[in-house]
């Protein structure tokens, strides 16, 4: 009867023992839970900032960069603009030059190249002083033009200088035809940027829009430098002769550089 009990006794401790064990493993693994639970909350929390973090960093430092290589390719080309400004001026002129020097055949003609250093100053430009003169073989009645065409005829001449009369001087007086029509007129000065062509018949053929060249009539220019554009024909003018208006091809108030022709004998 007492080893019966104390059996019984022996079961219970042990059932208690293992109840025990039970509940302290279910605590454990509750509480086990809520641990990691709440570290895995914080992890989550941190890796989130730091992730967003170093995206930041990443835009800004991305950023940075984009703008640093932006301003370089700004400054590469605001030089290249610069160069190509220059190149461009440095052609200009180049080809100012080749086409002065190919303006028909005036290789037995040309006298020199010469820079304009002066103008008249009593209103608009109708002469201009050039830095050639007689030392260099520059006489009264040689011709004077530009890559663009004709500019006018030597007046005044001394040692080193020499005065150009342009066409648009109202004194001017040069031989013009029409290079479509061939007529032929006087061409003569109105303004800074006019001239007229006088002295041809009503019903002569000439239209707005064709060229006016040198005849070749006169001394100072070969036939066929250019003189300019008809811009106006009226045929109801009280007169014999029709009015015809041209616009110079030559700009008379930007004129700098010039060749200087001889005049025929």
């Amino acid at each position: 009867m007492n080893r019966k009990k104390g059996l019984n006794r022996f079961i219970y401790l042990v059932a208690v023992i293992l109840l025990l064990i039970g509940l302290f493993f279910t605590w454990k693994k509750t509480r086990f839970n809520f641990i990691t639970t709440f570290a895995g909350s914080i992890q989550k929390k941190i890796s989130g900032f730091v992730f967003s973090t170093g995206e930041a960093f990443g835009a800004i430092k991305s950023n940075s960069a984009v703008k640093k290589d932006m301003k370089t390719e700004t400054e590469k080309n605001m030089q290249l603009d610069a160069e190509n400004q220059v190149l461009r001026a440095e052609n200009e002129k180049l080809k100012k030059a080749v086409m002065l020097k190919s303006e028909r055949d005036f290789k037995s003609s040309v006298i020199c190249y010469a820079s304009v250093i002066g103008s008249n100053d009593d209103g608009f430009i109708y002469f201009y002083v050039i830095d050639r003169g007689a030392d260099d073989g520059i006489s009264e009645g040689d011709g004077v033009i530009t890559y663009e065409g004709a500019v006018g005829r030597i007046y005044k001449v001394t040692g080193s200088t020499a005065t150009v009369q342009l066409l648009t001087d109202v004194k001017s007086a040069v031989s013009a035809r029409d290079s479509r029509s061939r007529v032929t007129g006087i061409l003569a000065g109105v303004s800074y940027d006019q001239c007229s062509v006088n002295y041809i018949p009503k019903e002569e053929d000439v239209n707005v829009g064709d060229t006016m060249v040198t005849s070749g009539l006169g001394k100072s220019f070969p036939e066929g430098v250019k003189i300019g554009t008809v811009t106006e024909v009226n045929k109801k003018v009280d007169s014999l002769a029709m009015l015809v208006r041209v616009k110079p091809a030559v700009n008379m108030m930007t004129v700098e550089e010039v060749l200087v022709i001889r005049k025929r004998n």
